[in-house]
C-alpha cells in the first residue's frame, strides 16, 4: 500500500529509496486505506518477520497504528478481528528459530542472535544475498523466505 505521509524526512527517503516527490504522488492516506480495504480477504493474516515477543511487542503495535488509521474512517474498534476474521500474526522469524533447531541452516551459527537477521537466513535458504533496506525488496525476500519454509513444513522435514 502506498499513500502520502503527513511527515517526511530524509532518513525515510534513504532507507525506503522513496523520494519525497514521489510519496507525493501517491493517494492520499484515506483513499490508500479504502483500497486496502477492498483488497483484503474475508480472512487473513500478517506476516512479518519480526517476532513480537523478541521485537518488544511492535507487531501489535503496528496493528494498533492500522486499526487507528482505520477509526479515523469510521470502522469500529477491532474492525479487522470482527469484520475481517485477522488471525493472529504469523512471524516468519519464530518459523527460521524453529528451523534452525532443527539443524536445517548449516550457514548459521547456533546461539548467535544476529544469524536470525532477515538477509542472514536468505542467504542460508537461497546462497545469495538481496538488496536489505530497500522496502519492496525487503518485502519480496520475506515472502521468499515465508514461501520456503513453507514448503520445508508441508515436506515434513520439520515440525512446527
Amino acid at each position: 500500500m502506498k499513500a502520502q505521509v503527513k511527515n517526511w524526512c530524509e532518513v525515510a527517503e534513504s532507507i525506503h529509496k522513496i523520494s519525497f516527490k514521489k510519496m507525493r504522488s501517491f493517494d492520499k492516506k484515506d483513499k490508500a486505506f479504502r483500497e486496502l480495504l477492498g483488497w483484503l480477504p474475508k480472512r487473513f493474516r500478517f506476516i512479518t518477520y519480526a517476532n513480537k515477543n523478541t521485537q518488544l511487542g511492535r507487531l501489535n503495535f503496528d496493528v494498533a497504528i492500522l486499526e487507528n488509521e482505520l477509526s479515523l474512517l469510521g470502522c469500529k474498534n477491532h474492525f479487522l478481528l470482527n469484520e475481517y476474521e485477522m488471525q493472529p500474526n504469523l512471524s516468519v522469524h519464530t518459523l527460521a528459530k524453529q528451523a534452525h533447531k532443527e539443524n536445517k541452516f548449516a550457514t548459521l551459527k547456533r546461539n548467535n542472535r544476529d544469524s536470525f537477521r532477515q538477509v542472514d537466513v536468505y542467504k542460508a535458504l537461497f546462497g545469495g544475498e538481496y538488496d536489505a533496506h530497500d522496502a519492496k525488496e525487503d518485502v519480496k525476500a520475506l515472502v521468499r523466505i515465508h514461501k520456503k519454509l513453507l514448503t520445508l513444513k508441508d515436506e515434513n522435514i520439520f515440525m512446527f
